[in-house]
């Protein structure tokens, strides 16, 4: 897009807080600077111990107050099978970054997998 409110969109988001940190496996509530809008970032990383090009993926959700305010409480200990739900009927911007493969972003519809890499 070549609006400026789009420009350095990435600089317009910030963490509200680190629910789940891992060494292969996050989970953050992000919040835009501009509109308030929440979301969940979840990341995960495959080691395939050959090379240092391990798979990488991650997905941006948008989520409620009161679903943040949940995955906030609950913390590390959070029920990742709900959060996988949170992307059923929204759209999630994701980022596919497999082993020897060039980075790929992309819009997907439906539940946010959600396995702990390693």
């Amino acid at each position: 897009m070549a609006d400026e409110n789009c420009h350095g969109w990435i600089s317009a988001i910030e963490t509200v807080r680190c629910v789940v940190d891992e060494s292969h496996f996050t989970l953050h509530v992000l919040r835009c600077h501009n509109c308030g809008q929440l979301f969940i970032k979840v990341f995960t990383e495959f080691i395939d111990w050959h090379g240092g090009d391990d798979a990488q993926y991650w997905t941006v959700t948008p989520i409620t107050a009161d679903e943040a305010t949940r995955l906030i409480a609950e913390g590390k200990d959070v029920d990742l099978q709900w959060v996988g739900s949170l992307g059923s009927g929204r759209r999630s911007l994701i980022n596919d970054y497999p082993t020897g493969a060039p980075s790929r972003y992309a819009w997907r519809s439906g539940p946010i997998p959600l396995i702990r890499g390693g």
